[in-house]
């Protein structure tokens, strides 16, 4: 069974100085994650509870080099830094698996893989994947943990952030092809989408997913200007934005404008600010309150 997000992936090229950056710019707390035998990269961890954001870089070039996430994963960083995929999170990764396919969408895997933490302890876990798409950029990977969620959960800083997020609940992935592509959502989730709509404000058409308490939602620009048209244009069909949950926006906004993070203003029609992209690691992210 799918169970929601797992993770959200950030490609980055400086692993030390992208962690204070981003520490910096939005007050969240970003912990050495380790490295990943085999694959040449190693991450930096933004826990929220079971759910976290990934910044990954390249450790070793050869290595990495030498499988297939390593060399999409040079590509990405050859064009800049920013999101570069996401996975969801399985608690039966062969059933999951079996069941996508029995509804007609191609899957590879079980892979494995693991971490190895600045503490010598050895994290475990496996994955699938759509072809052509290794860190989910398009349609997300499926991961199946060895850690307990529990043990995974007590990860999370023991205080909260000092931004006061609390997690991750929506997800926003930009399509050329918004029928095509919820397809395919349909096939990988079992579900269609539990809203199509316009949303004049973006401009654009929406489909919403659920997967548990976790949403997210594929976004077609219905206009030729705007930043999800270029994006889309520019970069094709990929995550475009990470939505944050906050106790309150208001308070969330004064405190990254005191930090010096440029913050779009909460308005009665857009209670979701924008952060800048060029402090978030080439990443968008937006605000919202979540009870």
């Amino acid at each position: 069974m799918l169970l929601g997000l797992d993770h959200v992936v950030i490609a980055v090229r400086d692993l030390p100085r992208a962690a204070e950056r981003l520490q910096q710019a939005m007050g969240l707390t970003v912990v050495p994650g380790g490295e990943h035998p085999g694959f040449g990269t190693y991450n930096a961890v933004v826990r929220f509870g079971t759910e976290y954001l990934e910044l990954i870089a390249i450790r070793d070039p050869e290595e990495a080099g030498s499988t297939d996430r390593g060399r999409a994963l040079m590509a990405f960083l050859s064009r800049g830094e920013g999101l570069a995929g996401f996975a969801l999170d399985s608690d039966d990764l062969e059933r999951d698996m079996a069941e996508a396919r029995e509804r007609g969408l191609e899957l590879e895997g079980p892979f494995p893989a693991s971490r190895r933490r600045p503490d010598g302890r050895v994290m475990t876990w496996k994955t699938a994947r759509v072809p052509g798409d290794p860190w989910g950029r398009r349609i997300p990977f499926l991961i199946q943990h060895d850690t307990p969620m529990q043990e995974r959960q007590a990860l999370a800083p023991p205080g909260g952030h000092p931004m006061g997020a609390t997690g991750i609940p929506l997800l926003s992935v930009a399509v050329a092809d918004l029928d095509a592509l919820s397809d395919r959502y349909r096939r990988l989730l079992g579900e269609h989408p539990e809203v199509v709509e316009d949303v004049p404000a973006l401009p654009a058409c929406r489909a919403r997913f659920r997967v548990g308490s976790f949403c997210l939602e594929l976004l077609q620009p219905t206009s030729s200007s705007g930043g999800l048209a270029e994006f889309v244009r520019d970069q094709g069909d990929g995550l475009f934005m990470v939505t944050l949950g906050v106790p309150n926006v208001d308070e969330a906004v004064q405190f990254l404008r005191e930090r010096g993070t440029l913050v779009g203003k909460p308005t009665y029609r857009r209670r979701a600010p924008l952060l800048d992209p060029s402090q978030t690691l080439g990443a968008r992210f937006q605000l919202v309150e979540t009870r």
